[in-house]
């Protein structure tokens, strides 16, 4: 059956997840005030594991890894655009997969290109994380 025990961070805090029928013991563990190297250790039901949502750098680097690619399929080929403001309205699932997309601008072939590229970007993994809206500005420009 293995181990039931799972270390999910850091050596410098330790979280520890255990199944349901080890759960009462742990929080009589807890409230004794149970100190392990000077940390305190804290107890999460399996099921029930603290979650994560995308920062800011990770959505940078998403963007910046596509943003060729982005600005050559849809924006070069558009000659008579000479700036777009295009917002892309993303939901990302906790697997890092994009679930849903939306352009928005003032040129509707611009959006649909947009969006059909946004749907195979795929952002850092969140696990037991919950689907995350996220809205990305992006200006096109011609140099």
């Amino acid at each position: 059956m293995g181990n039931p025990y799972r270390d999910a961070a850091p050596p410098e805090r330790r979280v520890w997840f255990l199944p349901d029928t080890k759960r009462d013991r742990l929080i009589l563990l807890t409230l004794a005030g149970l100190f392990v190297a000077g940390t305190v250790v804290q107890f999460f039901r399996a099921h029930d594991p603290p979650a994560r949502t995308i920062t800011n750098e990770e959505i940078l680097a998403v963007v910046a890894h596509h943003r060729v690619d982005l600005r050559e399929r849809c924006f070069v080929q558009r000659r008579e655009i000479a700036i777009a403001n295009v917002t892309i309205a993303v939901t990302v699932d906790a697997s890092g997969g994009v679930l849903d997309q939306s352009a928005k601008s003032e040129y509707p072939a611009l959006n649909r290109c947009v969006e059909s590229e946004v749907k195979r970007w795929r952002f850092p993994a969140r696990p037991f994380a919950r689907d995350e809206d996220l809205n990305i500005p992006i200006v096109f420009e011609r140099s």
